[in-house]
């Protein structure tokens, strides 16, 4: 399965005629939205939220089927702002229908069952060079940083974000920071707090801007 994102309100899933084999669906078993189908939503939702950050939460979505080749289907997610957006002949076809209420269903269950996502916050003297553990050379898969300074106390703050499944590695990558920066409390809202009150000096892959020296400590 391959998923690419073609804009910020768009994804498209690729499935080969493999991968509908190893996975037992059929357009048939995808109209019928049985448990192969819904396993199928589920995983791409997560693992497009893991690598693009596509989140559907409450806009509505248009899900199409299409040929893909050599037996295959692509399917494409377009997150939409109101249902008049949505064409009147897919909010009338079958298997869209059946497509809708799978993906609806797994944000159901998302909203239900969700966890709060991991993150953190470490805040660093911005006065003094920024130093980071030597192992971080950039954002471990699964990792993902923000740095932002805080003008007022001259202060840097690295936020630190991940998903459940790489719980394992957000904890391995705290558990060094900790030893250069000083945790601090954070919601799950943080990182979008420094984003809207502080200067975001780098809003993805801070490690890597960090470790290869691009950042001086602020004037003022």
């Amino acid at each position: 399965m391959k998923i690419e994102r073609i804009s910020d309100n768009q994804i498209r899933c690729i499935l080969t005629a493999g991968d509908l084999i190893k996975r037992h669906l059929s357009i048939k078993s995808i109209a019928q939205g049985d448990q192969a189908a819904q396993a199928l939503v589920r995983e791409m939702m997560e693992q497009s939220s893991e690598e693009f950050g596509f989140e559907p939460n409450e806009f509505p979505l248009l899900v199409e089927l299409s040929p893909a080749g050599g037996g295959g289907i692509a399917l494409t997610v377009t997150r939409v702002n109101s249902m008049d957006e949505i064409p009147v002949a897919a909010q009338a076809d079958h298997l869209m229908r059946a497509l809708q209420a799978i993906v609806n269903m797994a944000k159901e269950n998302d909203r239900k069952e969700r966890v709060p996502a991991p993150v953190a916050a470490f805040s660093f003297d911005a006065r003094r060079a920024l130093v980071l553990p030597p192992e971080l050379k950039e954002d471990p898969r699964g990792v993902h940083t923000a740095l932002y300074w805080q003008p007022k106390y001259n202060v840097y703050y690295l936020a630190v974000t991940s998903t459940l499944k790489y719980q394992a590695v957000f904890s391995h990558v705290c558990h060094l920071l900790s030893e250069y920066g000083r945790s601090i409390p954070v919601t799950e809202g943080s990182p979008a707090y420094f984003a809207e009150h502080y200067v975001t000096l780098f809003a993805k892959n801070a490690l890597k801007h960090i470790a290869a020296g691009e950042v001086e400590p602020p004037k003022g």
